[in-house]
């Protein structure tokens, strides 16, 4: 999750100003994006509900990610 977060972060720059060098530096304009934010609500929902998914329960597993979504929204 971590890297993820990390990830998006320094990425943020990069999706205006494309480079194709991997030795990229962090700028100070990076941020955090809605990538973040939803990484993030999906981490809540499985620390709330860490059962697994049946194929019966997916529809109210899919219901508590989704309020998790509009809550971190």
């Amino acid at each position: 999750m971590f890297g993820a977060i990390f990830g998006d972060i320094i990425g943020s720059y990069y999706e205006v100003h494309c480079t194709k060098d991997y030795n990229f530096p962090l700028h100070r304009e990076s941020t955090f994006t809605d990538d973040s934010v939803m990484t993030a609500a999906v981490c809540k929902a499985i620390l709330l509900n860490d059962a697994d998914i049946t194929k019966w329960q997916i529809k109210q597993r899919g219901q508590e990610y989704a309020a998790q979504y509009r809550q971190y929204y």
